[in-house]
């Protein structure tokens, strides 16, 4: 079966369970990284909250008094010892304002001089300590806390947090992560996909046995096949070895049957044909012995003669009765209405032995688009058959006409009727045997191969003394010409 990309139901099972299984894993790994980054947040943003909140503590404490006093020095030194004091810290800088925004100190008083106000944009970086939150594109952290005296707000504490270190610790958890899943995944997928080829082994086995019959060759699964597969496996091969050898006895069986049915054919045929032949062939050397005795007699002598054409002619017929069932005609010519008169002519020695009188109705002439040598047949052999039937004495009828679809011939005659297995053989289509209870059954059993071969019809009533077959013939090979 050819597969392609753009459709994955194509896809083979053992290639589409290890998908399945990485895009879980990934799914799964980018929750829990999700997750751990998240943790990881909050607890790197709560301990800065609380180192931060300790370090504003103690500055605060010390800066107080000073702040009252507004002296600058000791400020400034106050926030020297504090650096010193809290190392866990990474603290950029420190700015301590008074009430009216205006700079007492800094620990960079180059970048923050004292009695100026600190920059608008710089201001507007600012956060109270409360809502501090390390930032990805944020490496450092600016916030502030009041200096409270008595309930009145004296001035304010802004302090700058270097938070890198932090990042860089995310950022290390993340790649760890991020290459532990996919590690995991890269494994779990190889080692699915070699388990679940594994486990289909056994279908492909057995896909490979199907391919094979399409070419007619129905192979068993071998034992070492049998041996290393699983116990529903095993079965499904017991199944298929057994359908496997079934199908074969069945061919075997029904080959040996058509070579014994080919072989009784030809048997039946020989004896038929030796049925047919010797009838003849006996009046015809009754009638050499007559001829040697009685040669000198004209009148013997012209029935005699009489009697060996008539018998030579039974003998043509039985033979090209066998040729046309057997042969492949390569050549077809157009059925021509002389081709009926032909067969009234060949009829009349026959009529008029028995003293039989021909009914003769035919309204067309010309060309119609049939295969004229098997129609000519069919007629032949369904007119010898009524003349024999009919008897001496007898009645025998023709008719044929033509429509816009094909060609109609009746045929009847009173006398004897047809019997049931020659019935049965006339109106049933498709592969028949040929009767052998009735000298005729040759030529009836050819005649209805042919109306089979030109996709014809043959109806055939018959009573205790009369008979009426019709044959429906339609066009083949294009439409009517030159018929009227």
């Amino acid at each position: 079966m050819r597969r392609t990309l753009s459709r994955p139901a194509s896809w083979p099972i053992s290639l589409k369970i290890p998908l399945v299984v990485a895009f879980l894993m990934l799914a799964i790994g980018s929750f829990v990284t999700e997750r751990v980054l998240a943790k990881l947040s909050d607890i790197q943003d709560e301990n800065l909250k609380e180192l931060s909140g300790a370090y504003l503590d103690g500055l605060s404490s010390l800066v107080l008094p000073h702040v009252l006093r507004d002296d600058i020095w000791e400020v400034f030194d106050a926030i020297e010892r504090s650096r010193a004091q809290y190392e866990r810290i990474s603290v950029l800088s420190t700015i301590v304002v008074d009430a009216q925004g205006d700079i007492i100190a800094a620990s960079d008083p180059v970048v923050f001089p004292s009695g100026t106000k600190i920059q608008g944009s710089y201001q507007d970086t600012v956060i109270p300590e409360n809502r501090l939150e390390i930032m990805a594109d944020q490496p450092q952290v600016r916030i502030f806390r009041p200096i409270v005296f008595q309930d009145r707000t004296i001035g304010k504490l802004i302090v700058a947090l270097d938070v890198a270190p932090q990042l860089a610790e995310r950022g290390e958890i993340a790649r760890t992560l991020i290459g532990i899943s996919a590690a995991f995944t890269l494994f779990l997928a190889g080692f699915g996909y070699l388990v679940v080829r594994r486990m289909t082994r056994p279908m492909q086995v057995l896909t490979e046995h199907l391919d094979q019959s399409l070419d007619g060759q129905f192979l068993e699964i071998t034992a070492p096949e049998l041996s290393e597969s699983s116990t529903e496996a095993a079965t499904l091969f017991e199944s298929y070895n057994s359908m496997v050898r079934a199908k074969n006895e069945r061919d075997q069986l029904a080959a040996s049957l058509h070579e014994e049915e080919k072989l009784a054919g030809l048997g039946r045929l020989a004896a038929a044909m030796a049925h047919e032949i010797n009838n003849p062939l006996g009046g015809m050397l009754t009638a050499l012995d007559t001829l040697k005795r009685h040669g000198d007699n004209p009148d013997i002598k012209i029935k005699t003669l009489g009697l060996l054409e008539r018998g030579l002619k039974s003998i043509g017929d039985v033979v090209q009765s066998s040729l046309m069932a057997y042969r492949t005609r390569s050549e077809k010519r157009l059925l021509r209405g002389r081709d009926f008169s032909d067969l009234r002519h060949l009829l009349r020695p026959q009529i008029s032995r028995r003293a039989q009188k021909l009914v003769w109705d035919m309204d067309w002439n010309g060309e119609v688009p049939l295969d004229g040598t098997a129609v000519r047949q069919i007629g032949l052999n369904l007119l010898l058959n009524a003349s024999s039937a009919a008897g001496q004495g007898g009645r025998i009828s023709f008719y044929s006409s033509i429509s816009e679809t094909g060609l109609t011939m009746i045929i009847e005659n009173d006398g004897a009727g047809i019997p049931n297995d020659l019935l049965h053989c006339l109106n049933t289509k498709g592969e028949k045997k040929i009767p052998l209870e009735d000298s005729t059954g040759i030529g009836l059993w050819v005649i209805c191969r042919l109306v089979d071969e030109m996709n014809g019809q043959i109806k055939a009533i018959s009573s205790e003394d009369r008979a009426r077959v019709t044959v429906m013939l339609p066009f083949g090979l294009g439409e009517a010409q030159n018929a009227a």
